[in-house]
Formats: C-alpha cells, sequence, structure tokens
C-alpha cells in the first residue's frame, strides 16, 4: 500500500475500481513515475493504449497518501463556534478540483470525476491549520538577522545568549540556512576547462597589461562587496562573459577588458542560483516532499540576497551577505562539504550567474587552486563594451598580459600563452 499508515485515513483505501490508469496519463512526475515502477504492459481505460498501467484502486491510495500528507479532516482539527468550523476548509470536490488539479495535472478530466466519486463526503482542512509556514518564519528571522547586524551588532552577535526557538537567535538562522542547503543539495562541481570571466573597466584605452589589475585587489585596497567585507580578498568572477560586462558597468567608463579564467583542478561551490530553476517537491513525491519548505525558503532567501543594492551605504547593506559567506567559509563547512565559493545569480543580467570564489590575491596569481588566467582569450572593449577592439595594439597587450604573468608569477599552462611570450619570457627568466 502506498497511503501512509501514520495517518487516521483508515477506510479511504478501500477503493474498489476496475479500471486501469497508465503514466501517460498523469503529468504528476512523482504520480507518473510511480506508476512506470509498479505498473504492468497493460491498457489504459483513460487513453485506450497499452503501456504501464495500475489499477484504478493503487493509484487512489498513492492520491489519499499525499492528501493526507498535506491535509486533515477538519473534524479532527477545527474548533466549532457557532455550528461551523473556525478555519479554512474544503469540500471533496473543492480539494481536488480546486486545490489539487494543477497539481496532479491528469491528461484526461474523467480521472479527476473519477478520484471524487471514490472520495467521501468529508471536510478537509491544511494539516496544521494554526502553524505558520515554516519557511515563513525562517524568512522572518533572517529578515530580524539582517536588521540586527546592520543595525544593532556585527561583532560579537555570536556571544548573545538567545533561546533556540527565538526566531531572532543569529546562529540559529545561519544553522537552519546550512541544514537547507544540504538537504537541497546545493553543492555543484565546476568541472575541469570550465572558463570563468572578470571585467575590469577604465576611463580610457590605456588597458592595464599587469596581471595584478584582474586579480584580487591587495587587502588595503579592497572594497566591500556583495560577500566580502572592507579589506578581505575574494575574486568575483561569472559564468558568462556578458554578465561580467553588466555587473562592472559604468556610465563614466568608456572602455573595459574582459579577461578569461580556466579551471584546471575541479572546485566545489554552494549553487545559490539552481534555486531559480528547482520545482518545489509534489505532495505526492514521498522521497522529496520533505525538503518543501527548506526550498521554498531557500528560494526567498537567494532572491534576498542577490537583489540589486538599495542602500547607498554599502558597508551597512552587504553585512548580512557578508557574514553569511564568511559562515560557509569557515565555520559549517566539513571536509567533505567545503566550499570554493558562492554561486548567485546575476543582479544584472537576467539568467546570469556570479561566482565568488574564496581565493585571495596571492592563490589567484600563482594557479595554487588551479584558477588560471588565459592571456590569449583576453578581450578589450571600447564605446560601453559594445564594440569589441581587436587590432595589433590589442593582440600585443594579450602578449605582454602573458610575458608579465609568466614572468614574474610562473603561472598558466604553457598552451595558453602566445609562442614570442614563451619565448621572451625564458629568456628573461633565463
Amino acid at each position: 500500500m502506498y497511503i501512509d499508515e501514520n495517518r487516521n485515513l483508515s477506510g479511504y483505501s478501500m477503493a474498489e475500481s476496475e479500471k486501469r490508469v497508465c503514466h501517460r496519463c498523469i503529468g504528476n512526475k512523482a504520480l507518473s513515475k510511480y506508476i512506470r515502477t509498479n505498473g504492468e504492459m497493460k491498457r489504459c481505460d483513460y487513453c485506450g493504449g497499452r503501456s504501464r498501467s495500475i489499477p484504478f484502486e493503487e493509484f487512489f491510495d498513492a492520491i489519499m497518501d499525499g492528501v493526507s500528507y498535506a491535509y486533515s479532516r477538519a473534524v479532527d482539527e477545527l474548533p466549532v463556534e457557532h455550528g461551523e468550523y473556525v478555519g479554512k476548509t474544503y469540500s471533496s470536490d473543492e480539494l481536488i478540483y480546486d486545490e489539487l488539479s494543477e497539481e496532479i495535472n491528469p491528461q484526461n478530466e474523467r480521472i479527476l470525476d473519477d478520484i471524487v466519486d471514490l472520495m467521501p463526503d468529508e471536510i478537509w482542512c491544511d494539516a496544521d491549520p494554526f502553524d505558520n509556514e515554516v519557511e515563513d518564519l525562517d524568512f522572518y528571522s533572517w529578515e530580524a538577522f539582517c536588521k540586527m547586524v546592520r543595525e544593532k551588532m556585527r561583532f560579537v552577535f555570536y556571544r548573545v545568549n538567545t533561546d533556540e526557538d527565538d526566531p531572532n537567535d543569529p546562529i540559529g538562522i545561519l544553522d537552519r540556512i546550512a541544514k537547507y542547503t544540504q538537504e537541497a543539495k546545493l553543492t555543484r562541481r565546476i568541472d575541469k576547462h570550465t572558463k570563468l570571466f572578470r571585467c575590469r573597466v577604465f576611463p580610457d584605452d590605456k588597458w592595464p597589461t599587469d596581471p595584478g589589475n584582474y586579480a584580487p585587489p591587495k587587502p588595503e585596497h579592497a572594497v566591500p562587496g556583495r560577500m566580502n567585507a572592507s579589506g578581505i580578498e575574494m575574486l568575483y568572477l561569472t559564468l558568462e562573459e556578458e554578465t561580467a560586462k553588466q555587473e562592472t558597468y559604468d556610465r563614466n567608463r568608456e572602455y573595459a577588458v574582459v579577461v578569461q579564467y580556466r579551471v584546471e583542478d575541479p572546485i566545489y561551490v554552494l549553487d545559490l542560483s539552481r534555486l531559480d530553476t528547482m520545482d518545489l517537491p509534489s505532495i505526492f513525491d514521498r522521497e522529496r516532499r520533505e525538503t518543501a519548505h527548506a526550498i521554498k525558503f531557500l528560494k526567498q532567501f537567494a532572491d534576498d540576497i542577490s537583489r540589486p543594492k538599495v542602500n547607498v551605504n554599502i558597508d551597512t547593506e552587504y553585512v548580512p551577505t557578508q557574514i553569511m559567506t564568511e559562515f560557509f567559509r569557515y565555520v559549517r563547512p566539513k571536509d567533505r562539504d567545503r566550499y570554493d565559493g558562492i554561486l548567485y545569480k546575476s543582479t544584472q543580467n537576467p539568467g546570469g550567474k556570479c561566482l565568488v570564489l574564496f581565493m585571495n590575491r596571492e592563490d589567484v596569481l600563482t594557479g595554487k587552486h588551479g584558477i588560471h588566467l588565459n592571456p590569449a582569450e583576453t578581450h578589450f572593449y571600447k564605446k560601453q563594451y559594445t564594440e569589441i577592439v581587436n587590432d595589433a595594439t590589442s593582440c600585443a597587450k594579450k602578449e605582454l598580459l602573458a610575458k608579465v604573468l609568466l614572468q614574474r608569477y610562473g603561472n598558466m599552462p604553457v598552451k595558453d600563452i602566445p609562442a614570442s611570450s614563451v619565448v621572451a619570457g625564458k629568456e628573461k627568466l633565463g
């Protein structure tokens, strides 16, 4: 039986129907998979085709298992005043036709009719009618945390004694975020040979050829960013060249250089950008439905930390995400879950992805963690970054950039270095 034996819905799985329903007639992925896995090659009574199908009574059990997970009988949960239930209720018809029809997604309307025909004339309510949604409480805790570290305290909050159930508990919300990211399986491997991009903008066409200009700035020059506090070195990159340009656009600076980094050793990141395309688990998905509230909260959380800044004071605006980044970098990770960075969606280029890597200037310039600058793929832009410059001067600058990188840091796979630069580098080093 598919029915949840822990819920008091005895009798609801005793439906009698000689019909069969196939996986092709059900749009819900979890239900369709269940039918494919447990069905037999027999004729479907709804589409007439011969396909993997199960008896309709077994399909009804699966429907009632999802119903029992998300809903309860009103008589078991709701108080009554003046002869009426206090709280939102649904008849069996309303539950199936109005609340769950899109989630079940049948390809034949008769399937819903048959489900309703087999259900008792019951009044339903939400499973926990008087509890706030867990994800809403968590997001309230995150907002409270943001307000606290922006306006009240930010250096000793971890020593403040609070009730673990207190929505303002700062350590509690950070721990829950980490727990939810594990439940949602947001660790992503960025494979070898992946191309990453970084853009710098300039007021004129005197594009610098020192590789240091395209690495994280020295601590004394590191200004606060979305993920790093002042003085903390991190490498901001993007997965697309266009995103790099959009994220650094400055109307007062007409010229830009986009450099390419290439991954030589796989890296592991916390991928918050994935939440944009992640579907919420269905109530009929027994394997994943427990993670629904975690994914709901993380979607809100990812939107919040990726939104454009609204406060002119960046020192204040980005404090919560800076703390969150350090938490994932130093406090929460274990050896097998250690992150090299965080991937998040771009605020300036819809669909684009930004990546912050936990690497300092020396790490980047020496290729310590397998991220190498690729001078041969450097692009020079003018006219608000729309017109690429590919003349003798830009080619010479690429070679000079490669030469300096080779001579000063001994970094770069040889295949990325223009031939003339290799010769010049060897002569200089010799």
